[in-house]
């Protein structure tokens, strides 16, 4: 793949010594920007986190809709004019 490609170049930019250390890093980071646009699940920065409710929280959801159903709302307080 064209993406681990550039991940061996960058390693080998990384430790040419002939370079500048700004050449360097602005060399890696194009060819890191190339990766994360070609291979954006394994190289890019966006994160995604899934969460999931845990069985207490799913408990006390359902008892706090209990709850409201039974006052005969839906939750939401009333306010008087």
């Amino acid at each position: 793949m064209r993406a681990d490609f550039r991940h061996d170049e960058i390693a080998a930019i990384a430790d040419d010594q002939r370079l500048s250390p700004d050449e360097r890093r602005v060399m890696i980071d194009a060819r890191k920007r190339v990766a994360a646009k070609q291979v954006p699940k394994k190289y890019g920065t966006h994160l995604e986190i899934q969460a999931r409710p845990t069985l207490e929280q799913l408990v006390l959801a359902s008892m706090k809709r209990e709850e409201d159903e039974a006052r005969g709302g839906r939750g939401r307080k009333e306010t008087s004019r």
